[in-house]
């Protein structure tokens, strides 16, 4: 009964020091600019909260809560606030995109994961492409933190579906102590070599980060969770 009291104990306390916390990602509801109920505004060049974006990118204020009005339907409402990032259709040539950078201190052990609402309206009548590129940037160097596209996370016509990914920093990235993450958000080709035959939906971004502790804190609390358990259990006996 001792040791098992030592051994939750240990565990207990190791499980409470992986702290998660979200990372501020600016405009990530894309409610600026504002726009009035059942109008689209153009972003072409910038979005409000650091974004930049190409041609063919707006923000929607669907009608209502975009469920059962006119143009962009969805069986559920908007997923947060009441606005949306819109990528219209782009052909050959074209890749529709939007993009922010984030400052951010890599450390071993840290996983980040990475939250992104994705609609796919009742109005597209042809496949619908979408990427979510997450990158880690330091200095000249880059590489993928996730890769999401409708190869990996399909979006059925008339949803919204929540597409999570997750990278756990490692010991040997060369990216430790410095750098940004890289948001890009995109309709058509970037990931592959398919065109964008139809809308694309962005809202709700989310960015979490949980601190894995070191293992030689972990082990130093364990010595301290052991020590507390015995003086319970001598003061008990």
């Amino acid at each position: 009964m001792f040791s098992r009291n030592l051994s939750l104990a240990a565990v207990g306390l190791m499980a409470s020091m992986a702290l998660a916390s979200p990372i501020s990602v600016p405009n990530f509801s894309f409610e600026t600019p504002v726009g009035a109920d059942g109008t689209s505004t153009s972003v072409e060049g910038t979005i409000p909260g650091s974004w930049t974006s190409t041609l063919f990118v707006r923000v929607d204020n669907p009608a209502g809560t975009g469920v059962g009005a006119s143009g962009q339907n969805w069986t559920t409402g908007i997923p947060d606030g009441n606005q949306v990032l819109h990528m219209t259709a782009a052909g050959n040539p074209y890749n529709v995109t939007a993009d922010q950078k984030i400052p951010v201190t890599f450390a071993a052990g840290q996983t980040y994961t990475f939250t992104i609402a994705v609609g796919n309206s009742f109005e597209n009548d042809l496949p619908q492409h979408y990427a979510l590129r997450v990158f880690w940037i330091s200095g000249a160097s880059s590489d993928y933190l996730m890769l999401k596209t409708h190869l990996t996370d399909p979006v059925l016509n008339g949803e919204w579906r929540n597409v999570t990914g997750s990278y756990t920093v490692q010991p040997t990235d060369s990216f430790i102590g410095s750098g940004f993450i890289d948001l890009n958000l995109t309709n058509g080709k970037g990931y592959d070599v398919t065109d964008g035959q139809d809308d694309v939906y962005f809202d709700n971004i989310r960015v979490d980060v949980t601190a894995v502790p070191e293992p030689a804190a972990m082990a130093v609390s364990g010595v301290g969770a052991l020590i507390l358990a015995a003086r319970r259990s001598r003061r008990m006996a």
